[in-house]
């Protein structure tokens, strides 16, 4: 799936041009995505740097979206099992490896499991590949992201390395992650110095974590946690976009545990609220696979015209799962924390949430309700492959706790912080 956006001012130039012209632009361009910049020299540079991944005692190697778009996260994925290396992703990247592989330590931040808090806290050396560590990522502590380590950061952008230049033990690496196969064939280390206990410690405190947060969340309610577990059930061979805010985003991402040829896509920004439908909707027209678009009822509100867009093309399978709490759970949070009160959240403050079954019927779009987390798991086996698009309202509580979370505190001038990763608990 590709997004390009023209600015006006270009959209209103003249040009002339030949079908001959284009093909020569598209071939040049093709030609340059196509080859490596030979001046960065990034075979030694990736070699020298996964070199001191298998020298570390507790290494981690943590696999960011920028290997997807090399298409190198298969030769990166490779190493780690090659070496038996504990793997670290964010949330655009965590569909790269299914959560059930013993390699897989989740994907550590201020909304996060401890235990991949934990793990990255407690690695010794930890190689960053095309990750951009952005502040989201990080909880606003980017210095504080495996500050312990010996970090080593690669990304092609010097601008994007430039943002960890002031950081301690820290080398910034410039390399394209296409040369990633042959700096992995070029490696002489035979097998990893990692401690002996390392992989196993690793993933025992993942299951263990795992054990706790279930015991601790498990209810019977109609909550994000309750639902997304049910989800991880389901996740196999489809598209997965949750891409508003808040609840609809942040705690489905958080939880979602993605496994066989899973792909996921969200809103990197975190607050791109109404973008769930129209791009599930561009996902349908770019993959064979099933499309399921995971939207909150106040984020549907912004884009709702796009239902009749999904309506005219029908995309087979395609699943709106509309988590419905009759208004803004995240802003009503923020507000009653901060100032004891809330205002446009809910009818009773202000805001108008309509009856989805109601606009279902008005653009003809088969609509589902759901009320407990029992008819949502007797519902998805029936949801065909080959059916026309549906909407899913689900009511869910409108109070959850997302679980341990760094917090957002306000100092004595009003000013917002967030509270050290250390500190995050129960």
């Amino acid at each position: 799936m590709v997004f390009i956006e023209i600015p006006l001012d270009v959209q209103g130039q003249l040009y002339d041009y030949t079908a001959a012209d284009i093909a020569a632009a598209v071939a040049e361009i093709r030609k340059r995505a196509a080859t490596l910049d030979t001046t960065l020299n990034s075979e030694a540079k990736l070699t020298a740097a996964l070199e001191s991944l298998l020298a570390a005692g507790r290494p981690l190697l943590y696999i960011g979206n920028g290997a997807r778009a090399a298409n190198t996260e298969d030769a990166a994925l490779a190493f780690a099992r090659r070496h038996n290396v504990p793997c670290a992703f964010s949330w655009l990247s965590e569909d790269v490896m299914p959560a059930s592989d013993p390699l897989f330590t989740g994907c550590p931040g201020g909304l996060a499991e401890m235990s991949a808090n934990d793990i990255l806290s407690r690695a010794d050396t930890v190689v960053f590949l095309g990750a951009r560590l952005d502040l989201g990522t990080t909880a606003f502590q980017r210095h504080a992201f495996g500050e312990q380590a010996h970090r080593i950061v690669v990304d092609v952008d010097p601008a994007e390395l430039a943002k960890f230049g002031t950081l301690p033990k820290t080398d910034l690496v410039q390399a394209d992650l296409r040369a990633l196969p042959a700096a992995i064939a070029a490696i002489e280390t035979p097998k990893s110095a990692a401690e002996s206990g390392w992989l196993t410690w690793c993933q025992t405190r993942r299951r263990e974590y795992l054990v706790e947060e279930k015991s601790r969340m498990a209810s019977d309610k109609m909550n994000v946690y309750n639902l997304t577990r049910i989800f991880n059930t389901w996740t196999d061979d489809k598209v997965w976009l949750p891409a508003s805010s808040g609840y609809a985003e942040e705690t489905f991402s958080r939880f979602l545990a993605p496994q066989r040829n899973t792909r996921f896509f969200n809103g990197a920004a975190l607050g791109s609220m109404g973008l769930g439908l129209p791009h599930s909707i561009g996902a349908s027209f770019g993959s064979d696979r099933r499309v399921c678009c995971l939207e909150a009822d106040g984020g549907i509100m912004l884009n709702l015209q796009e239902l009749a867009t999904l309506v005219h093309y029908a995309p087979k399978g395609f699943v709106i799962f509309l988590l419905n709490n009759n208004g803004y759970e995240s802003i009503r949070s923020s507000q009653t924390r901060f100032f004891g009160g809330v205002s446009g959240v809910d009818e009773a403050s202000g805001v108008f949430i309509p009856q989805y079954e109601k606009l279902c019927t008005a653009f003809g779009l088969k609509y589902i309700s759901i009320n407990t987390p029992a008819e949502l798991a007797a519902l998805l086996p029936r949801l065909g492959a080959n059916d026309p698009p549906v909407l899913v309202d689900m009511h869910i509580d409108q109070l959850e706790y997302r679980g341990p979370a760094v917090k957002t505190v306000m100092d004595k001038n009003g000013k917002p912080s967030s509270t050290p990763l250390s500190e995050i608990t129960w």
